[in-house]
């Protein structure tokens, strides 16, 4: 029984591995030589701009940052629509665009990773909440 486990998850990890665009390896490859763990399409709930609820996965879920990546393939409509949903929900994600230059589009992840964690910052400083803690 457990064998036939071990043989369906190398299957499913292979089937995965065949769908990831070279874009997608390119992130992946990245990702990992940062040490940041990552998942690849983790699904995640979402209301879209008509209220009602959606299952979307994208590409990447970075869970020790709890921040998304969403490789984009060419410039489409559909990430603009894609990143106003995001937004709207208040779900932290990086578009990123692997076909400008490679410097380019790395150098974009760090910045985005730096700017969102720099929002929850200012975030929890606008809220007060390190003076609710410290006075309690």
């Amino acid at each position: 029984m457990e064998e036939q486990e071990n043989i369906a998850e190398e299957k499913a990890a292979e089937k995965e591995e065949e769908e990831k665009t070279i874009a997608e390896k390119r992130v992946e490859n990245f990702l990992n030589e940062l040490g940041l763990k990552n998942i690849y399409e983790s699904p995640i709930f979402i209301e879209d701009d008509k209220k009602r609820p959606r299952l979307w996965s994208p590409d990447f879920f970075l869970p020790e940052l709890g921040i998304y990546i969403e490789v984009c393939g060419a410039q489409r409509r559909a990430y603009k629509y894609r990143r106003q949903i995001y937004e709207a929900n208040k779900i932290p994600v990086i578009f990123v665009k692997t076909f400008y230059s490679e410097k380019s589009w790395k150098e974009y992840i760090l910045k985005g990773i730096r700017r969102i964690h720099q929002e929850r910052c200012d975030l929890i400083t606008k809220k007060g909440l390190f003076y609710k803690l410290s006075s309690d």
